[in-house]
């Protein structure tokens, strides 16, 4: 298991705002970003467990959206959708709450 979220861009080609909402959410060249585009490669990919890293993701999902941009999200090679991102942070939340609340009630805080 890979254990990791990658979003694909569909169009081959693309103009230099997408490029540069890119660039904001990641550290790639412009001919890396580019050539990934073109052979169909992930352009961003984070790890399934780290909760800042996917809501970046998120973010950079609804902007290149909101740019009239076809994405595909891939959880483990396995197609997945903004919504279901947002409820595995959800999750994640859940958790650290719960975390936080019995560590709060074990040492009467």
């Amino acid at each position: 298991m890979n254990e990791s979220i990658g979003l694909r861009i569909k169009q081959k080609t693309v103009n230099a705002s997408v490029i540069k909402i890119l660039r904001r959410y990641g550290s790639e060249s412009i001919s890396e970003l580019t050539r990934n585009i073109k052979e169909e490669k992930y352009v961003k990919e984070v790890s399934y467990f780290e909760e800042e890293e996917i809501k970046e993701l998120i973010r950079c999902s609804e902007e290149l959206i909101k740019e009239g941009v076809e994405i595909e999200l891939y959880e483990d090679e396995r197609k997945c959708s903004i919504d279901y991102l947002k409820n595995l942070v959800k999750t994640y939340e859940s958790i650290s709450s719960d975390d936080d609340s019995g560590l709060n009630s074990l040492y009467n805080l």
